[in-house]
């Protein structure tokens, strides 16, 4: 076995080394469904920056669902057929500020609390 990564395309890869048995994969998948918007930005103070200082400590990301299929033939016949439901949870960004701040709010910065359309990466669509 043997396994490479690409971080830059968010790929993982699983080589198998053995000789065939006839089996061939399939895998599908529904990409992201049931998306659900990321929550607004939390703000949290933080006595070690000074005041007016902010920093961005996470990003954030919107939940979804996602639905591969895995079909393995044999011989062109159906073998076996697995699911594997993902459910991804759906994150606030976080910021830190330093004490006596002023804290953005939705009418300073509405670019920072509008609901996004996605945060699900490309990669998701591209199991086939």
């Amino acid at each position: 076995m043997e396994t490479t990564t690409d971080a830059a395309h968010y790929n993982l890869t699983w080589k198998f080394y053995s000789t065939s048995d006839g089996r061939t994969v399939k895998l599908d998948s529904t990409g992201p469904v049931n998306i659900v918007p990321a929550p607004p930005p939390v703000y949290t103070e933080n006595p070690d920056l000074a005041k007016g200082d902010i920093i961005k400590t996470d990003y954030a990301a919107d939940g979804a669902d996602v639905t591969v299929t895995q079909i393995v033939y044999r011989n062109g016949s159906v073998l076996f057929q697995k699911q594997f439901l993902t459910h991804y949870e759906p994150w606030s960004a976080k910021y830190d500020y330093g004490p006596g701040t002023d804290v953005p709010t939705p009418a300073q910065h509405p670019e920072q609390w509008a609901i996004r359309q996605t945060a699900i990466p490309e990669w998701s669509h591209r199991l086939h």
